[in-house]
């Protein structure tokens, strides 16, 4: 029997009191359920969400409804003011929330792969370490999502790159370094552990053709603190550089305060 899904998709929001601090840039969200951030949004504000159910995903504008809240700020121990972020999901799973971007409107989007779906395809080429993430796009081209490392010595992880490929063309989309060369931190606190890094879905939510120009585009979470922290990348091929395959349209990326990585 098909079971139908509602629910209200919440995140608490701080006004900016707490250390912890959600970072944007571009108009760009995550409201993964309940989530505590320094964001200030207005009641009644409309965004839209890209939302999946199964091999299905859409862009639909949603109005994100706001009321005030007191939040304890886990690393002072204190309550400051935030508030109540809402919305319905009807069910669908939400990827990101996005604002002014031209392209933006109700609307089926075409996806090669989403978090819905469940966990994506692992490469089966050979010498694959099982991180790899693999799909095809709309002409049939195989997709391939690869982790690169930097190893030390001792064979510990210090540095992970990850990269792009399409048919033959390749492109870094970012790296986790915890701690670049530069820091003054000891060698071990740049240690990487292989199950702090984020695969699968944690990696990859989203592949697709969001704005419409045939080609790819991505939603992704890289960040130092895979555990810990929260965040969604868009890439677009439509704000790709000369010789690229994607650029970054927008970026979201939040420390929770219980972390300690702030």
């Amino acid at each position: 029997m098909l079971l139908t899904r509602f629910m209200i998709t919440t995140a608490m929001v701080l006004i900016g009191t707490s250390p912890a601090l959600a970072q944007s840039t571009g108009e760009i969200i995550y409201v993964p359920g309940t989530a505590t951030y320094d964001t200030n949004i207005p009641n009644g504000q409309t965004w839209f969400n890209l939302s999946c159910r199964r091999d299905d995903c859409y862009l639909k504008n949603v109005k994100l409804h706001t009321k005030p809240a007191k939040i304890q700020d886990m690393s002072s121990g204190e309550y400051v003011k935030g508030q109540t972020i809402s919305f319905p999901d009807n069910g669908q799973t939400s990827i990101v929330l996005l604002q002014g971007m031209k392209w933006l409107k109700n609307k089926k989007v075409v996806t090669y792969y989403n978090a819905d779906a469940g966990e994506p395809p692992v490469s089966s080429s050979s010498g694959s370490t099982g991180l790899e993430i693999e799909f095809k796009n709309n002409l049939g081209t195989t997709v391939t999502i690869t982790p690169d490392f930097t190893m030390n010595d001792q064979g510990q992880i210090l540095k992970v790159e990850y990269y792009l490929h399409v048919g033959n063309d390749k492109q870094l989309l970012g790296e986790i370094n915890p701690a670049p060369p530069e820091s003054s931190f000891d060698d071990y606190v740049r240690i990487l552990d292989l199950k702090d890094l984020p695969v699968g879905t944690a990696l990859l939510q989203w592949a697709g053709d969001i704005d419409g120009d045939g080609k790819l585009d991505l939603v992704m979470s890289i960040h130092h603190v895979p555990t810990w922290d929260i965040s969604r990348i868009l890439f677009l091929s439509s704000a790709a550089k000369k010789g690229d395959l994607v650029g970054i349209a927008g970026k979201f990326h939040f420390a929770p305060p219980s972390s300690g990585g702030c």
